[in-house]
């Protein structure tokens, strides 16, 4: 986080815009519609600000970067410059906005075993109503849904929740944390599809070549997926 001489250090708008490498037309546009806060008026015409702007014009263009639009980040900033706001909310509004909403008439009642069985919080979250959508989903198409498969999955995904949050430890600050959730999901989300795909093969292709003294040469494609 940054120390209280960090944030002490003053600049003006030049400055500002240079060190944040947020253009100055942007910057203008994002004070003017409350996302970042006024500089500190000096005179009539200048205002000094300082690291927390940085901070926070970083974290603005990185969302807008990812595709957020302005409506849905003023909130994310009320609520980061709220002390009253647990930094986990914030960070659970950021996951929300990446993600996108849960159905509102989504509702799965295992939801609460699974979380259980894992000793998740009991906790209606945005994240907890994100799972009741899938779920309601992939039993809407005929699908099964079984313990064993969602348990498996849920393991999985505590080992990537872990490595992602380890990560989110290097971060400055508080808007650096949100912007890395933010990016981490947009970004990192594909890559762990694209792996979860190069495991299945790989798989495959292992099982394949063990069944090759019994059945005979296997082509390397068969069964496999792409």
């Amino acid at each position: 986080m940054l120390t209280d001489i960090q944030r002490r250090v003053a600049m003006q708008f030049q400055e500002l815009v240079s060190r944040s490498g947020v253009s100055a037309a942007r910057t203008k546009l994002y004070l003017r519609e409350g996302l970042l806060a006024p500089g500190r008026l000096r005179n009539a015409t200048r205002a000094e600000y300082d690291d927390r702007h940085v901070a926070r014009l970083r974290m603005i263009d990185v969302l807008r970067g990812e595709g957020l639009s302005l409506a849905e980040i003023g909130p994310l900033c009320t609520a980061l410059d709220d002390p009253a706001t647990p930094l986990s909310d914030v960070l659970g509004m950021a996951q929300t906005l990446a993600v996108g909403a849960p159905r509102p008439d989504a509702a799965w009642p295992p939801v609460a075993d699974l979380m259980a069985r894992h000793d998740w919080p009991p906790m209606q979250t945005d994240a907890a109503r994100m799972v009741e959508s899938e779920a309601v989903q992939i039993l809407a198409c005929g699908l099964d849904l079984p313990d064993s498969l969602i348990d498996g999955y849920a393991r999985a995904a505590e080992l990537v929740a872990d490595v992602e949050l380890a990560g989110l430890e290097d971060a400055a600050t508080e808007d650096e944390m949100v912007a890395g959730v933010v990016q981490g999901i947009r970004r990192y989300n594909q890559l762990l599809l694209s792996l979860v795909a190069l495991a299945r093969t790989s798989r495959v292709l292992r099982e394949s070549r063990a069944d090759t003294s019994r059945t005979g040469p296997v082509d390397p494609s068969a069964g496999v997926i792409a």
